[in-house]
């Protein structure tokens, strides 16, 4: 009955042309071929809701499904391969709608949160089933919570820390009380009601958590489906929800998520609207309000979301689930908060529900898609080709980098390879290899994209370390040794490679011993009978006091060269010492001065 009645009111609304104008094309563009199938599951009946975590401790990404009208929770343990075990099922409250996952005991272990709000028209006794997992791919029973009112009907369920106790809570749309609600974890695996807010005009459909005004406090949005709109419920870090402010979306507004699509550090919206065959964004201000919508097109009868980098260019990807046309809509993001062309890649009957993780260790998220009318789980993996990993070792200012070569594997051959980001290396993307001389000590950051032949992509990003090149310092003097008063020039050779385009700056301090007796800035000049460039700085000073000195230069470094001292260099200042003699050489001067005395003496005679 839910599905008949969401599919005239999206026939009608369609009819009337109610969906604002869209950006984009919608396109079976390469998308289809750029996912390959990983198999399909078999669930419980009707199933509605799906996520994803490591619930056995095997390091792989399992699955967790809400079936509807089985009263019960499939899981599917991953083999790291792509491949997923039969569906163990475990009892969960009356008619589950959605399905989360945390950890509510703090045990380490990955537990389940399942939207308990029955059929619409059915009363159902409780609004939430916490399953805690036994980290062995198990379940304990249910504990079972509501908020005494049998017409609460939740529908949506999401986790955050509302109150800031460190313990996981979570958030409830109620669809027949057109409300959230606000359940507070006690970190031990029960749950207490903080309270009940709105309310929004009409029945909530789904909730999602982010922090929109950027106050550090969790805060609710929630679609509004007839209304076209999803609200926005600011939270005050202490359990409590502040009144809803609408903002427009598309048509039939159901699903919703957040994320940084601009990366500008607040928080997002996009809807997905089973009406008008499109995807709303809303980026957000970062203060609680929001961009007017864009839409972007999508197949028929869009109401599953979600965010993921499928080709891991570090801006988020739009997955929407098309209950009417039986597939998913992509759209790949620009990082600017602006989407490309869709694509679509079929899956099986009334998709309403997606997850996205790595389920086979290749570095890309791949798919797992709940269709509520074939009572399954499609399996996509991700199929575009991967850059291989490349160890990069450190380089050095104007010194050359040895050339280093990327390569990919995965996808469709042959490849093509871009860099994009910081260029101070040059590309050479016939080769896929960079090379050149640095020019400076900054960080390079930079990616590497792979296309290949089907049009399939992903990106790896890079760090290298580019470090100060070694400077040392040699002192000279215009003299060896010199008179009081004297002018004296001290002479600091900065020895470095000159064949590079970085040149060394700052100043050289000259010490005597512990003093300072001066400082120059450092001067590069060019050698035209060595074509060469010179570094250094050079001191007059004629103060030294008589005696022996022991003069150093201490280059200050800079960014790009790195800071050294100078050998000692000794000098004296005044008349030389006279030596002592020793007992042999006395005697020798006394007859020479007795000699000199009798010459004098028989010379006047």
């Amino acid at each position: 009955m839910q599905s008949f009645l969401r599919l005239s009111g999206w026939l009608l609304l369609s009819g009337l042309g109610l969906a604002d104008p869209v950006l984009g094309k919608n396109l079976s563009t390469p998308a289809a071929s750029c996912f390959v199938t990983g198999g399909t599951l078999a669930t419980g009946p009707f199933p509605r809701s799906i996520t994803t975590a490591d619930f056995n401790g095997d390091g792989n990404a399992d699955l967790a499904v809400a079936n509807l009208s089985s009263d019960s929770v499939s899981v599917f343990l991953g083999d790291g391969a792509g491949g997923f075990g039969p569906g163990a099922t475990f009892p969960v409250g009356s008619g589950p709608q959605s399905i989360t996952t945390a950890d509510f005991n703090e045990d380490g272990r990955a537990d389940l949160a399942v939207a308990t709000g029955g059929e619409l028209g059915l009363a159902s006794p409780f609004d939430v089933s916490i399953l805690l997992g036994n980290g062995a791919g198990g379940f304990a029973p249910p504990r079972n919570f509501g908020i005494g009112d049998p017409g609460s009907h939740s529908l949506s369920v999401a986790v955050a820390d509302f109150n800031r106790d460190g313990h996981a809570d979570l958030a409830l749309g109620n669809y027949g009380l057109s409300r959230v609600s606000i359940f507070l974890g006690d970190g031990k695996g029960s749950f207490t009601l903080s309270g009940t807010f709105g309310p929004l005009f009409q029945n909530v459909f789904s909730v999602a958590v982010g922090d929109f005004n950027g106050d550090g406090n969790p805060d609710v949005a929630a679609t509004s489906d007839f209304i076209n709109a999803v609200y926005v419920l600011l939270g005050n870090g202490k359990g409590l929800l502040g009144p809803p402010t609408a903002f427009r979306a598309g048509p039939l507004a159901i699903g919703v998520t957040v994320g940084d699509l601009n990366g500008d550090g607040s928080q997002d919206l996009v809807v997905a609207n089973e009406g008008g065959s499109v995807v709303s964004v809303l980026v957000g201000f970062g203060d609680g309000n929001f961009v007017p919508a864009v839409n972007y097109p999508v197949g028929l009868g869009s109401r599953g979301v979600v965010l993921t980098d499928l080709n891991i260019d570090g801006a988020p990807d739009i997955v929407v689930a098309n209950e009417v046309s039986d597939d998913v809509s992509v759209l790949f993001g620009n990082g600017t908060g602006g989407f490309g062309p869709t694509a679509s890649v079929p899956v099986g009957l009334d998709p309403i529900s997606l997850a996205a993780a790595d389920f086979n260790h290749d570095g890309l998220p791949d798919l797992a898609v709940v269709n509520g009318g074939s009572n399954s789980v499609s399996v996509l993996i991700n199929a575009a080709p991967t850059v291989l990993p490349v160890s990069l070792p450190a380089g050095t200012v104007n010194t050359n980098y040895p050339p280093m070569a990327f390569s990919a594997s995965g996808g469709a051959p042959p490849y093509t390879f871009a860099r994009s980001g910081n260029s101070q290396l040059a590309f050479d993307p016939a080769t896929a290899t960079i090379y050149g001389i640095f020019g400076s000590a900054t960080p390079v950051i930079f990616s590497i994209a792979v296309t290949d032949a089907n049009g399939c992509s992903s990106t790896r990003s890079y760090s290298l370390t580019v470090n100060r090149v070694d400077t040392p310092v040699r002192l000279t003097s215009s003299v060896n040794s010199a008179q009081p008063g004297q002018v004296i020039r001290l002479t600091a050779t900065l020895e470095f490679s000159p064949t590079g385009p970085a040149t060394p700056t700052g100043v050289v301090y000259f010490h005597d011993a512990l003093n300072l007796i001066g400082t120059a800035p450092v001067v590069v000049n060019f050698d035209s009978v060595r074509g060469v460039l010179n570094g250094g700085a050079t001191i007059d000073i004629s103060t030294l006091s008589p005696g022996r000195h022991l003069l150093t230069a201490a280059y200050s470094g800079d960014g790009n060269f790195n800071s050294s001292t100078s050998p000692i260099l000794t000098l004296v200042v005044g008349a030389p010492e006279i030596p002592t003699l020793g007992p042999v050489a006395l005697a020798a001067l006394a007859l020479l001065l007795a000699g000199a005395t009798l010459f004098l003496i028989r010379t006047r005679a």
